[in-house]
């Protein structure tokens, strides 16, 4: 039976799968300012006496406390105003997405019934730091750009913004199935054409090979049964990947891929020396033999 990620946080850091892939801005990667260690911590009244003593607060500190989910310390904040009567805080973009890291349905409801703008990534900041399903759900039927936005705009945006594809990518890199599974039923599915197959359309798949294999495995399983694309270009490893994991993932793809003869000859033939060397020192020769990386 395989074991599904139901808690958090995952034991691996996001950045290793769908960070790396789409760049985006995530708690995971935020360089705030070491100045907002009150804010991490919830410490309004440290930042309350900063405020008496004239001092004019970064941006940074507000979406710290919307980061971690606090949700009267980002209302106090909202009504700081500077001496020229101007807001402190305003309501932008990147504080909602930081409140969506946070998760915190009741902060982000705050944020919409107050009309905070939103971009297409604040569904993804949800789905990626593995928040439950209500929370996606609720964020689905309400969002700017939520579930109806997705399906009918999503198919298209290829090089700018964010698509259906990314949805699926940030769901594979949390390694919870269930979320994945409850978003293909809402209708984020495969719609990449098998004559022009993108990078992008490959990412589900390897994003899915890099999870350790007890999460990458009913993944694998069902973006493959779903038709999602893949070539040989998920056929690698990486440096801290367990041998057991290598063997059971290749052993997996090759039960369940078919890979195009053209497109595996190019790659045994760029990857020759690494065949003879890297590979062999993993693989069974046998195995290797009847998957057709050496000759018998």
């Amino acid at each position: 039976m395989s074991t599904i990620l139901t808690s958090k946080c995952s034991p691996w850091t996001p950045i290793d799968v769908f960070l790396k892939h789409q760049k985006i801005h995530s708690k995971h990667n935020s360089k705030l300012s070491k100045n907002n260690i009150a804010a991490s911590q919830n410490k309004i009244d440290i930042i309350k006496e900063t405020l008496n003593n004239g001092i004019i607060l970064s941006y940074d500190t507000i979406l710290t406390f919307a980061e971690n989910g606090y949700i009267d310390s980002v209302k106090y904040l909202l009504k700081v105003k500077k001496n020229d009567d101007d807001m402190m805080f305003s309501m932008n973009e990147t504080l909602f997405n930081h409140a969506c890291m946070s998760g915190n349905l009741q902060l982000i409801k705050f944020l919409v019934d107050n009309n905070c703008p939103q971009d297409e990534s604040a569904l993804i900041h949800i789905i990626s730091n593995n928040h439950p399903i209500y929370v996606i759900t609720w964020a689905l039927d309400n969002f700017r750009f939520g579930l109806n936005w997705y399906l009918q705009y999503g198919n298209g945006c290829k090089l700018n913004g964010s698509n259906n594809i990314d949805i699926i990518i940030a769901a594979v890199g949390t390694g919870n199935l269930n979320t994945l599974k409850f978003l293909i039923e809402k209708g984020f599915v495969n719609t990449s054409d098998d004559n022009n197959i993108t990078n992008l359309d490959l990412l589900p798949l390897k994003c899915a090979c890099e999870l350790p294999f007890r999460f990458g495995k009913p993944i694998i399983e069902l973006l493959i049964e779903k038709k999602y694309k893949y070539d040989t270009s998920i056929l690698y490893w990486r440096n801290d990947d367990s041998k057991e994991d290598i063997l059971n993932r290749w052993a997996l793809l090759f039960k369940l891929c078919k890979f195009d003869k053209k497109d595996f000859d190019y790659y045994k033939t760029k990857n020759k020396k690494w065949i003879e060397t890297e590979m062999k020192n993993i693989f069974d020769e046998k195995w290797m033999v009847n998957v057709g990386f050496i000759d018998n």
